[in-house]
């Protein structure tokens, strides 16, 4: 008989997506799941969907709680209620593949490893576009699409930077259980600290990717909160895997992959990435100065300064030195992009260009054009052109 796979989807407030989700796991063609739905106090029409779809399909457990208490919790509460062999999470928001979970399954159980990771591809809500994950790219791994691929966790874990740590995972559910494994309560980019637990506590020595099992995470901004508060977690996310590798006694074995790890979440998530509008926000310079001070010594800061990204980690040696000096600079740079003299001298920078590219015969005919336009243009405006005339 087939073994018991547990999908946690915790829900809040994602009625415009969770049919999709729903419907991407209830049609799996791996059946023998159990599907635990955890309403964490939604106020849309999420539980009148949940219900719909928990009298049609018995596999369906559903879990209310009274107050929200976030994603992490909802989880760990899915954690505790599940009886299978092997657990995965979804978020209510996104949806698999119909043959994701058998994939990952079969997959892992032919090459008796404990943990399996799909393919992810974003969804963009405003453009309607698919596209592959590019900030952590499967095929650092991977290169064939059709591939399923056994890496060995300490090539991994010399490569944290290139992980993806979203939570569709295929994980040994016995694994977590008996070493107490749970996502951190209330705190921003908790997958992280998942991961790295249930990898630093599984002992097979490879994980399977499986480029045929694919995630499709869509990009929207409704269901969980975003603002410049929440991404002061990051410190707190980056102690914790920090402590994690000290606690396993392997943080030194892998210095340089957690210190660059580390690095690269400040800058990339918050002072420089997609989330630059923490630029307006000090209190986030101020704690990734603290956290700079506090756990990354100058000598690794100075190695990669050396051996290269000198540009881009130049900016932490500033931060962790004197991040008001570094913060206002930065302001300055926003104001001055979006000043009208910005927009001037882009201009001009891109006439200058086409210029370049132009030969002396073309500008010529380009600027005749450009003056019978001018012409037309005032003679179709008579008291303008009788003024322009007495002038």
């Amino acid at each position: 008989m087939l073994e018991l796979i547990s999908v946690v989807i915790p829900v809040y407030n994602t009625s415009k997506f969770l049919k999709k989700c729903l419907d991407s796991i209830i049609n799996q063609s791996y059946n023998n799941l159990e599907i635990i739905i955890i309403n964490d106090a939604s106020t849309d029409n999420s539980s009148e969907i949940i219900n719909e779809y928990a009298l049609k399909d018995n596999r369906i457990k559903s879990i209310i709680n009274k107050d929200n208490m976030g994603w992490s919790e909802a989880r760990n509460i899915g954690i505790n209620k599940a009886t299978g062999d092997y657990i995965t999470f979804i978020d209510s928001d996104d949806f698999i593949s119909f043959d994701s979970i058998e994939i990952l399954y079969t997959s892992l159980k032919d090459n008796n490893v404990n943990l399996a990771i799909p393919q992810y591809i974003l969804f963009d809500i405003k453009s309607k576009h698919f596209y592959k994950d590019s900030y952590h790219n499967n095929n650092f791994f991977i290169n064939d699409l059709n591939e399923i691929k056994l890496v060995n966790k300490n090539h991994l874990l010399n490569n944290l930077v290139n992980i993806n740590v979203s939570v569709f995972k295929l994980y040994n559910l016995k694994i977590i259980k008996d070493n107490n494994i749970y996502f951190p309560k209330n705190l921003t980019f908790e997958d992280s600290v998942f991961f790295y637990m249930f990898l630093l506590h599984d002992n097979k020595t490879e994980v399977l990717y499986a480029n045929t099992a694919v995630y499709f995470y869509i990009q929207n901004n409704s269901a969980i909160t975003q603002n410049n508060s929440k991404f002061v977690d990051i410190m707190k996310i980056n102690k914790l895997v920090k402590d994690l590798f000290i606690k396993h006694n392997l943080y030194d074995k892998y210095y340089n992959s957690i210190n660059y790890y580390l690095c690269n979440h400040i800058l990339y998530w918050g002072l420089t990435g997609k989330n630059n509008s923490l630029n307006r926000d000090i209190t986030y310079f101020k704690e990734a100065s603290n956290f700079l001070n506090q756990e990354i010594d100058n000598n690794y800061l100075n190695n990669i300064l050396k051996h290269h990204h000198r540009f881009y980690y130049n900016k932490l040696k500033k931060i962790k030195h004197n991040y008001k000096s570094f913060y206002y600079k930065m302001l300055l740079k926003d104001i001055y992009k979006q000043s009208i003299f910005s927009k001037i001298i882009k201009l001009i920078k891109l006439i200058i260009k086409i210029i370049g590219n132009l030969s002396i015969n073309k500008i010529i005919k380009i600027s005749s054009l450009l003056f019978k336009i001018f012409i037309e243009f005032i003679s179709s405006i008579p008291k303008l052109t009788y003024k322009i005339y007495k002038n």
